[in-house]
């Protein structure tokens, strides 16, 4: 009799042991599959964020390079896909305060070469072009309603800024700054002997603008 109950309560004893085994089993296997799946998701979410940023610099080298504007296009980097569109704001609205805040300058190009636009037009009506940009010209310091230009040089030639942030300028494409609320300055930067010898600039400020790429 002694003897079955010892075996008993060894038969007991072993159980239980056992039953904590597989407890602790059953909780180390939760915990690993739960670390793996957290480890997985992580990874997925550094490879959308990846694809999403590479979108994100291919929109704005096209916008850069003077792309037309509504525009859509897709790509994929490694297994993870993106679709980048690309919209213009309408600022076409009766409050007055839509539109954007437009400064800096800009390195305007007068060569000899017709195809390097420029145009500013004043409140009166009048227009100063490139062919007013000679040796002998003073500038123009005042109230206009547009400039229509292409800048000449490399970006670090010019300072556009669009609500505060750089906007891309590209020596071969035009951009046409309109509003009703803007002020200019076109200026040589080397004057010798009252003559007009350095790089023609135009310095913008302006509110309510509209900037666009025609």
């Amino acid at each position: 009799m002694q003897t079955n109950s010892k075996n008993g309560v060894a038969l007991i004893t072993v159980m239980c042991f056992m039953m904590v085994l597989a407890i602790l089993g059953t909780a180390f296997s939760m915990a690993v599959s739960s670390h793996a799946l957290r480890t997985r998701h992580e990874m997925n979410t550094e490879k959308a964020l990846m694809v999403a940023e590479a979108g994100a610099e291919r929109g704005a080298a096209y916008v850069a390079a003077g792309g037309s504007i509504p525009h859509s296009f897709s790509g994929t980097l490694g297994d993870g896909t993106y679709l980048v569109t690309i919209t213009a704001i309408d600022n076409s609205g009766d409050d007055e305060e839509e539109g954007y805040l437009v400064a800096g300058n800009i390195n305007i190009n007068p060569n000899n070469r017709n195809d390097y636009l420029f145009e500013l037009k004043l409140p009166n009506g009048s227009v100063i072009d490139r062919n007013n940009l000679h040796q002998g010209y003073g500038g123009y310091t005042g109230a206009a309603n547009s400039v229509r230009v292409q800048p000449k040089g490399a970006g670090n030639q010019n300072s556009l800024t669009v609500d505060g942030e750089p906007y891309p300028l590209s020596n071969g494409t035009t951009n046409l700054i309109e509003s009703g609320d803007m002020t200019v300055n076109l200026f040589n930067d080397k004057i010798k002997n009252g003559k007009a010898m350095g790089k023609w600039y135009i310095s913008i400020t302006a509110s309510g603008a509209t900037i666009t790429k025609p």
